[in-house]
């Protein structure tokens, strides 16, 4: 077994990382990519459901419209019936 006197003669390396500071800094760096993830996902999701209301808006006019013209014709037709 070698002792303190053994290593004396030998130098020992003063900056030698600790695996537990760099397992920590790689899951740190790791949630903060996910966090920007994360973030780019709900704001899709936000401009998708703002999409989807315009859309769901537009068809309702378009039902509407769509209805009120045919409205008109059955009256149209009704009375060319009548004529």
């Amino acid at each position: 077994m070698l002792g303190m006197e053994d290593l004396a003669g030998e130098e020992l390396p003063l900056a030698h990382p600790d695996p537990v500071i760099l397992e920590l800094n790689r899951l740190q760096n790791q949630l903060k990519e996910k966090d920007r993830e994360l973030g780019v996902a709900q704001n899709e999701i936000k401009a998708l459901r703002s999409t989807e209301v315009l859309k769901d808006k537009a068809i309702e006019e378009l039902t509407d419209g769509f209805n009120k013209l045919y409205e008109k014709l059955r009256f149209t037709e009704n009375l060319l019936e009548k004529k």
